[in-house]
């Protein structure tokens, strides 16, 4: 298994290494987030497990109606009960234009999550029988997911955003696989600003 996500994350690398060096970077993101462990998006902010994603879109198709993107981000999220998770994640994005005012986003995503649990990490010493305090080198997980949100365009350089994503995350040592929701709140900034 260690070697299957390896394999995931090293290919996540060299897609967003071959990306970045064969095309131009058409704009960047920022957003702030919130992580809940659960599928309700009524609850997504108590209690508040706060984190950041930074972006790059390093393809954009845009035409009048609809507009599609290829973006990657690197981002941190810390659930002081459950994890501290770095990702790096690539995403496809499909957006309805409404009266070219409204993009209304759909987008999977796949990538690779770091997980280190925010305390001390305990094994099981099968010689004595007795729990030890360990070094913890993190938990190598897949990750998945499926968005939607809403992007306000315009023809300044800033264009805000709102997202809210369903991720689930493999291995999981309990569960076997960790559902969890994202809310987003960002903006993108575009290095060509006029609007398509």
């Amino acid at each position: 298994m260690k070697s299957l996500l390896k394999a995931c994350f090293f290919s996540c690398c060299l897609l967003l290494a071959t990306t970045a060096t064969g095309q131009v970077i058409n704009s960047v993101s920022a957003s702030i987030l919130n992580e809940a462990i659960e599928l309700t998006p009524f609850n997504d902010f108590a209690p508040l497990h706060p984190g950041i994603e930074l972006g790059v879109n390093f393809w954009r198709k845009d035409g009048k109606r609809f507009g599609q993107q290829f973006n990657s981000y690197l981002g941190f999220y810390h659930h002081k009960n459950v994890a501290n998770d770095f990702y790096l994640k690539a995403e496809y994005l499909f957006q309805t234009k409404i009266k070219g005012v409204i993009g209304v986003d759909i987008f999977p995503s796949v990538g690779y999550k770091h997980a280190f649990h925010p305390g001390d990490v305990y094994d099981l010493n099968e010689s004595t029988g007795e729990y030890e305090k360990v070094n913890q080198s993190g938990i190598p997980r897949l990750t998945t997911g499926l968005g939607l949100g809403l992007t306000y365009l315009n023809d300044s350089k800033i264009e805000p955003f709102v997202r809210y994503e369903i991720n689930v995350d493999y291995p999981h040592k309990l569960l076997g696989v960790l559902p969890h929701t994202i809310f987003k709140i960002g903006a993108n900034y575009k290095f060509d600003s006029t609007k398509k």
